[in-house]
């Protein structure tokens, strides 16, 4: 809402809009505010990185007894970790290409965090993997999957890729 508000103004003063326009934008403005004060529609906020938790808990229900990787250490990451954290797990590792990085927003979360070498180890044991880094190659490979299937103790891994370009393989 803010940010049409600010481009309305801005067209608003390049004299851009005319007369009934400004009165029909300001009426809808104002018929905004009041639905986000008087209704619950911004209670329910929606991330990408909410809905790949919601998704996760869909396919486990609950998700406190599981194993989390987070795959990158920017702002998308940091909100998967807290969704995560927030659906009651406390098993998660941070691997980045930058150790440093992966180290520092894992101690900011109380976490562990491993080396982006260490990713298909790591794969073998864990129930959801969130990915999100800004590679421009596939961090998770088929073959890689391929390789890890026959080590794997549980049945389900739910891989959920939120990066743009993709990090893994589809």
């Amino acid at each position: 809402l803010g940010q049409i508000r600010d481009a309305f103004f801005l067209a608003q003063s390049t004299g851009t809009t005319g007369t009934i326009f400004n009165h029909l934008f300001k009426q809808a403005i104002t018929f905004a505010k009041r639905a986000h004060n008087e209704t619950d529609i911004a209670d329910n906020a929606v991330s990408v990185s909410y809905a790949a938790v919601e998704l996760a808990k869909k396919v486990f229900g609950k998700l406190k007894s599981k194993q989390a990787i987070i795959i990158g250490a920017g702002e998308m990451s940091e909100l998967s970790l807290l969704n995560l954290l927030g659906s009651g797990i406390t098993d998660i590792t941070v691997v980045n290409r930058t150790i440093e990085n992966a180290m520092k927003l894992a101690a900011k979360h109380q976490v562990k965090y491993d080396e982006l070498s260490s990713l298909p180890n790591l794969l073998e044991s864990a129930d959801i993997v969130i990915s999100s880094t800004s590679a421009q190659t596939y961090i998770i490979t088929n073959e890689m999957i391929e390789r890890i299937a026959e080590n794997r103790k549980q049945d389900s891994l739910v891989l959920i890729d939120i990066a743009v370009p993709r990090d893994i393989e589809p």
